[in-house]
């Protein structure tokens, strides 16, 4: 079992609210009366990755848990964790923090290229469409590195398009975690200023998200995304299992990510020849 370093190990004491389960997390959110309303905890397995304030559990491990907390009807009420988590063998702190990395300009645009193909190839109209949301993100993290993305522009990506993450939020997440990546931890302290009034309108876990990305930390497939894109990976198979996380976070992420960081490489090329 793999647990997030700032998550208090009391958790495994305290009760839990049901928030949401699918098939890659399942969402609790503290019933401590001195809790935040927004205080989650995060249960992944291991092909989901470990994610902020969470831990990640053997399949079979994380499977028995859902199928427990499934059994109740509805599945709502306190649980705790203290009767599984002695079950699992080894326990292993990771620290989710994403540090600044240097990350080749030629594997940045095969990335932006292959996720312009994607998103084409798969564009749908609807309410519930993500392509929206995705086509703005260039001028989104744009404006982000230019410390002036307004009120107006977050009133329309925030919360908006589908998923449990709203693929606004995940856009969002996906900018955040460019800035780290560059080490433009001032334009990350003005990002999140910004955004802060507007977490009311989106949900719980989207919220727990983006809160930890303001911060730095970031799931574990994050750091797999950056690690290809710093690294010699294919765009392709990037793209590919970036598209097996969630409906559309996943790759919803990766267009924030990518976006942000072609903006950061274009502006850095301008001022140099200036």
């Amino acid at each position: 079992m793999r647990v997030d370093t700032t998550l208090m190990l009391s958790a495994f004491t305290s009760p839990f609210h049901v928030v949401h389960v699918g098939q890659s997390a399942v969402v609790l959110r503290s019933a401590r009366k001195q809790a935040s309303g927004d205080e989650l905890l995060i249960i992944s397995p291991e092909r989901s990755g470990l994610m902020p304030g969470g831990v990640c559990l053997a399949h079979v491990d994380f499977h028995r848990v859902r199928a427990d907390i499934l059994s109740h009807n509805p599945p709502t009420g306190s649980v705790l964790l203290a009767g599984w988590s002695g079950q699992s063998a080894v326990w292993a702190l990771v620290n989710l923090n994403l540090a600044a990395r240097a990350i080749p300009a030629v594997s940045v645009l095969a990335h932006q290229r292959a996720v312009a193909a994607h998103t084409s190839s798969r564009a749908t109209a609807g309410p519930l469409s993500p392509e929206p949301i995705r086509l703005k993100a260039p001028s989104i993290a744009q404006s982000a590195l230019a410390a002036n993305l307004g009120d107006e522009m977050l009133s329309v990506t925030i919360g908006a398009g589908p998923g449990t993450t709203p693929s606004g939020d995940d856009v969002i997440v996906g900018i955040f975690a460019g800035l780290h990546v560059f080490g433009l931890l001032n334009e990350v302290s003005i990002l999140a200023r910004q955004i802060v009034p507007f977490l009311p309108r989106t949900t719980l876990a989207s919220r727990h998200y983006l809160k930890a990305a303001m911060q730095g930390r970031f799931g574990q497939h994050v750091h797999d995304l950056v690690d290809t894109l710093a690294g010699d990976g294919d765009p392709d198979l990037t793209v590919q299992r970036a598209s097996q996380w969630g409906a559309t976070s996943g790759v919803d992420l990766l267009v924030g990510l990518v976006s942000v960081l072609a903006a950061s490489m274009n502006t850095r090329s301008v001022e140099s020849a200036a």
